[in-house]
């Protein structure tokens, strides 16, 4: 059932420290040892002002000029040209377009959920494995923005089976994790799928939501939403034997279901 919508949230210093360390992280690997070193970003961040090189700067000037804009405790207020370049940038190199959608993430008024959506459903498919972090960035952070239902009803459609889906695995279980963050309870059923996933007791349900080789992240991402939904100690390792991921997760749906969060079936 949905709720109202909730007013817009600023992403939590966790969410915030989880996404750079994503991006810095695959920027830190693509920085080539021989590229010219960009001049660092200002500490302290004008509310209006895009830093010119916000997309060059070294991986931890990137993340100071982040944490400075933080402590400031306002938002960025964009002008139209500053808004219409991060835009511009979500199609971009990969790196470049998680840069883009942190700094939205830090952007206050209206627009930038469209913005990030009307990205994700580009659908792209990712020919390298990691250049999904611009989605999977964009989709972590509308979980910390406010939705109407029709915007929910679209980051759905990312999420859940069907011609509308996202192609990518790992975007998908993103938007279902974004949908879970506003109580939906409909992700929590893909969810349990997608921890199921490439085990015995997914088989024999005939469930195959990828045939994607790498799926480590997005299954203990999955498994991680579950238990804490259901309150318990992490125990989910995508590393564990097959069978039992596959009996962790069936008991994790059975919670759920006497929870009245799932249906009998998942």
């Amino acid at each position: 059932m949905w709720q109202r919508p909730l007013p817009r949230r600023r992403p939590t210093r966790r969410v915030q420290r989880a996404l750079c360390a994503a991006l810095l992280g695959l920027v830190a690997g693509c920085v080539s040892p021989d590229a010219p070193i960009a001049a660092p970003l200002p500490t302290t961040p004008e509310s209006s002002a895009l830093p010119t090189n916000w997309r060059t700067s070294a991986p931890e000037e990137f993340e100071r000029w982040l944490g400075a804009l933080d402590r400031s405790g306002a938002d960025l207020q964009l002008r139209p040209d500053g808004r219409r370049q991060l835009e511009d940038a979500l199609v971009d190199r990969p790196e470049t377009a998680a840069r883009a959608a942190l700094i939205l993430a830090r952007t206050d008024g209206a627009g930038t959920e469209e913005i990030l959506l009307r990205y994700l459903e580009r659908r792209r498919r990712i020919e390298t494995r990691g250049d999904d972090v611009g989605e999977r960035t964009a989709a972590a952070v509308l979980a910390q923005r406010a939705l109407t239902p029709e915007q929910c009803e679209r980051l759905w459609a990312l999420a859940t089976t069907g011609p509308d889906a996202h192609p990518e695995f790992a975007v998908r279980v993103e938007c279902a994790l974004a949908l879970l963050a506003r109580a939906d309870d409909r992700a929590l059923g893909f969810l349990v799928a997608a921890a199921r996933h490439d085990t015995p007791a997914a088989r024999s349900r005939g469930e195959s939501l990828t045939d994607s080789p790498t799926t480590a992240w997005p299954r203990w991402r999955a498994a991680s939403a579950l238990e804490a939904t259901l309150g318990i100690e992490p125990t989910y390792d995508p590393d564990m034997p097959a069978l039992r991921r596959g009996e962790l997760v069936d008991e994790y749906a059975r919670r759920l279901v006497a929870a009245g969060r799932i249906a009998g079936d998942s």
